[in-house]
């Protein structure tokens, strides 16, 4: 197996475990904090869908033979947003929350960092317009990381 499939793995691994019921505190109008996250996670994706063709992207971070750069859309403020909708997501679980929801969300984090930092290490071999466009845009979240 790939590190880009071990990536992928721990992506999905570290969501199903955030997703499991297995806390005891319910935060209190974490219903209100779990759904704003999810809606603005679906707002993000339905958008990066209308600037990003489906046979554009890939679940693996590995870049396609006939991708284009896209830099229109959520893409003028950060160079991974489906990965900022991924996080969103993971944040809503913590409506009920458990210490060890920290750690996986923590490892979540670090995964899909590496994810995209290994997807642009191929954009940038792939062509040189791939370094301006990190100087002019954010990672994950718009004017801040």
């Amino acid at each position: 197996m790939s590190v880009s499939h071990l990536l992928v793995f721990g992506q999905f691994f570290s969501l199903a475990l955030l997703m499991l019921p297995f806390s005891t505190t319910y935060v209190e109008y974490g219903e209100y904090f779990s759904f704003t996250c999810n809606a603005i996670a679906i707002v993000l994706a339905l958008w990066i869908f209308t600037h990003n063709r489906l046979g554009n992207f890939n679940i693996i971070p590995d870049i396609k033979e006939d991708c284009t750069l896209v830099k229109s859309g959520p893409y003028r403020f950060i160079r991974h947003p489906m990965y900022s909708a991924v996080l969103l997501f993971g944040l809503s679980t913590f409506s009920m929350f458990g210490y060890w929801k920290i750690l996986v969300f923590i490892a979540l984090i670090v995964i899909l960092y590496l994810k995209a930092k290994r997807e642009e290490m191929f954009w940038c071999a792939k062509t040189p317009e791939y370094e301006a466009y990190q100087k002019e845009t954010k990672m994950f979240i718009p004017f801040i990381l």
